[in-house]
């Protein structure tokens, strides 16, 4: 019984020998075409490298008069005190008509650098006869004291808000 067991663990053992045997040429036959074929190569087209210079924004005019991006970059130390300050009007102050009523808040402008970067924005509160002397897009200089709020409370403002005696530049009604 040995025997037979030993003869046919050894029959099991050239069959399989035999198997693989076969089996690894057959899997690993090669291509004797001689061709070989290559995928034709792509075009690729990118756009140029953009500029990765941080962007540099002035923070004083030619004139000496702070840029919005000026005044708010140097807010802290500028608080409570008088600056004077250029930009480009981008809202003005207007009534509204609520339940029959008009209500007009104090006279204040937003002002901005530009009209195509309206990311940061200083609020102007202008003296009463003032309201309605400026338009949007108007470019106008003034001087006052930057500080936190207006003088009547009215308008609030962490980044500040400038608060105007008189315009400089005789732009609007003044």
């Amino acid at each position: 019984m040995l025997q037979k067991r030993a003869v046919g663990g050894v029959s099991r053992l050239f069959c399989w020998i035999c198997l693989v045997s076969v089996l690894i040429p057959v899997g690993c036959a090669e291509d004797n075409s001689g061709q070989q074929k290559r995928a034709t190569p792509v075009a690729v087209t990118l756009p140029p490298t953009p500029s990765l210079d941080p962007i540099v924004l002035p923070t004083v005019t030619d004139s000496g008069s702070y840029t919005v991006h000026g005044l708010l970059g140097e807010s802290g130390p500028s608080f409570g005190t008088g600056v004077r300050f250029e930009g480009v009007v981008l809202e003005t102050s207007s009534c509204v008509v609520q339940n029959g009523e008009t209500l007009c808040p104090p006279p204040y402008l937003t002002l901005v650098d530009g009209l195509d970067n309206p990311n940061q924005a200083v609020l102007v509160i202008l003296p009463e006869e003032e309201q309605n002397t400026y338009q949007e897009g108007e470019r106008a200089i003034f001087s006052g004291t930057f500080q936190q709020w207006s003088d009547d409370k009215f308008y609030v403002r962490s980044s500040g808000l400038l608060m105007v005696a008189t315009p400089q530049n005789g732009s609007g009604g003044g």
